[in-house]
């Protein structure tokens, strides 16, 4: 099995990290699931009902905004070794 370059990494990371801010901040300002805290906002609902839950949308929202930074960070450490390794090398 082959290993997907860290440039390709650092690319699909960095899209992931892009699209879960835009679509945490469609949670905050638009359907007002999460506050400007990053508190969760349940709607309300009558009594004798269950506490609603977060999603599964949301949930992976939240892990993205998280892990993506990490993921791609990760990516460019071991991309700027390798390419100063490689140069390392050479001399």
């Amino acid at each position: 099995m082959r290993w997907p370059s860290s440039r390709r990494v650092m690319w699909v990371s960095g899209i992931a990290w892009v699209v879960s801010w835009f679509c945490l901040g469609l949670e905050i300002f638009y359907w007002h699931h999460v506050t400007k805290t990053l508190h969760l906002n349940p709607p309300r609902v009558p009594p004798g009902y269950p506490k609603p839950q977060p999603g599964q949308f949301l949930l992976s929202v939240l892990a993205g905004s998280a892990l993506a930074p990490v993921v791609f960070l990760g990516a460019a450490i071991v991309a700027r070794a390798a390419t100063h390794g490689s140069a390392d090398e050479r001399a």
